[in-house]
């Protein structure tokens, strides 16, 4: 092995997700230590056999045999599949694969990034979560309400709620909230900082007070003018 090689392999090794590369009919030609952790097959024993082995006895061979040739034809996959570890114990994984290309750009095998199914739906609840908790800070600091942001967003106060609980990442708004709470797009994604952002427990709490009350007046079944009245009275006396 070149001095390269084994530099590319010790980077691979590092990286924490199982990555597994083929040549386009499945041989395994690199197998890095997520992959062993994950499967329980060391290198040394999958290094040159079939890719197919981790969905036998009870995974789903038949559809990673389809999905390798079809990402070996230049096509992208990513899904759930049922694979199998070493003993034989069925295991729900979570597979991004792709061409893997010269620089020429001809596809010479195929690259497949393996996850955990549990932990890649607990990471994309955090995910979720945190966005939910950095709009919810920002409407805060913004002094704006559930409500009052709904309507400037265009959505419904339950939408907004399901923002901030992280139930859904809300990507095709993310520009208009920017524009609406004082932040880059970005920022509620995490991809950069805000100093601005701080804590006021002050604010907080009465925003918090704020949408109890006004939830409480619409879960009496209020006019939308009591509603209107109430929020402008629960604006004044909060200020």
């Amino acid at each position: 092995m070149t001095g390269n090689a084994t530099l590319e392999g010790g980077l691979l090794d590092q990286v924490p997700v199982g990555l597994v590369i083929t040549d386009r009919k499945g041989t395994v030609a690199h197998w890095n230590t997520r992959a062993e952790e994950l499967f329980g097959w060391s290198k040394s024993e999958v290094l040159g056999r079939k890719i197919f082995a981790l969905a036998t006895p009870n995974g789903d061979a038949e559809t990673l045999y389809e999905l390798v040739a079809e990402v070996a034809s230049g096509e992208r996959w990513e899904g759930d599949l049922a694979l199998c570890d070493k003993t034989g114990s069925a295991l729900r994984a979570r597979l991004q694969t792709s061409a893997f290309r010269t620089h020429e750009g001809v596809v010479v095998g195929v690259v497949i990034v393996v996850l955990d199914a549990a932990e890649a739906t607990a990471s994309r609840e955090s995910a979720r979560a945190e966005v939910g908790l950095r709009i919810a800070r920002a409407r805060k600091l913004a002094g704006l309400t559930q409500k009052a942001l709904a309507d400037r967003v265009g959505v419904t106060r339950r939408s907004i709620q399901g923002y901030e609980a992280g139930a859904v990442v809300p990507y095709k708004r993310l520009d208009r909230l920017g524009e609406i709470l004082g932040r880059a797009p970005s920022w509620f994604l995490g991809v950069e900082e805000a100093d601005a952002v701080k804590p006021n427990p002050v604010a907080d709490f009465r925003a918090a007070m704020h949408e109890e009350l006004i939830a409480v007046f619409a879960e009496l079944g209020a006019s939308s003018e009591q509603l209107s009245r109430a929020e402008r009275a629960v604006e004044r006396a909060a200020k």
